[in-house]
């Protein structure tokens, strides 16, 4: 069986310490001895994406209990089939979102939120017709088995393989020419089911999968010093023997964040990662 390490975290951006604005990052982690699981999701900036950490804080939990119920029924993937499988997997996660969001709006209307109130007339306009935008999040997830990893991502954020001689690269068919100029892909949409993009690679050698949100590439001048930071945060786990060394090495990680966004993008910054 598999060994794996898991680990993530989320810290509240520089710009919305001034601003006393709450951290709308989330993301989860888990393993098993089948395989490890990591999500991160982004939960939108604009003024009328009022729940967004919401959005996103149900995006984690609803994926990952929806890609356990995947992994559970399919041990192995279907080759031959796997687009077909991995579009099932984003429509069944799209509607539990949705299903979850449609239960907190019921119980907290937005006609009760000071935050609503104090919208735009054509941003509570956009609101009341479509309520998903006020919990807008992007939403990526990695699983990492034994002969194989895969990935489903929906929005901004980026998706790193630790290869096996150490070294690191972003991975490859999620490109997305939609995302560029804060322009992003969400959950809250009504095509989202169409916006995903997806890969499944066939590998037993690779050393781990990294995930970040957009927060921290924006930080760097180019991929490779963003590169170098995936291998230093890859490094510090892989060294880690025991609870007390993968405390301390979150703990590290999120001064380095802190740091990170208070002299870069100000945003919010997510990381997750999963080690063989």
């Amino acid at each position: 069986m598999e060994k794996y390490l898991t680990d993530n975290i989320s810290v509240r951006g520089y710009s919305h310490l001034l601003s006393d604005k709450e951290c709308q990052d989330n993301s989860i982690s888990w393993h098993d001895k089948r395989y490890s699981g990591v999500i991160i999701c982004d939960g939108h900036g604009g003024e009328k994406y009022i729940r967004s950490q919401k959005g996103s804080l149900l995006a984690c939990t609803v994926g990952q209990k929806a890609i356990d119920e995947y992994m559970s029924q399919k041990h192995r993937l279907d080759e031959d089939n796997f687009n077909e499988q991995f579009k099932f997997l984003e429509s069944y996660i799209i509607d539990n979102w949705r299903k979850e969001v449609e239960k907190d709006f019921i119980d907290n209307p937005l006609d009760n939120d000071e935050r609503f109130n104090a919208l735009s007339d054509s941003d509570k306009a956009a609101l009341i017709k479509n309520p998903f935008k006020a919990y807008g999040s992007t939403f990526i997830a990695a699983v990492m088995a034994k002969t194989y990893y895969f990935v489903i991502k929906l929005g901004d954020g980026n998706v790193n393989v630790v290869l096996s001689d150490g070294s690191v690269k972003s991975v490859d068919g999620l490109e997305d020419e939609q995302l560029q100029f804060n322009v992003t892909t969400s959950l809250c949409q009504s095509n989202a089911a169409l916006e995903f993009r997806h890969v499944y690679v066939k590998d037993e050698s690779i050393k781990g999968l990294v995930l970040t949100t957009d927060g921290i590439i924006n930080c760097f001048k180019s991929v490779e010093s963003y590169h170098a930071l995936i291998k230093n945060i890859y490094d510090a786990y892989s060294e880690t023997k025991n609870e007390r060394d993968i405390a301390n090495a979150r703990s590290e990680l999120a001064d380095g964040l802190n740091q990170l966004s208070e002299k870069g993008s100000g945003d919010d910054l997510s990381v997750a990662i999963a080690i063989r």
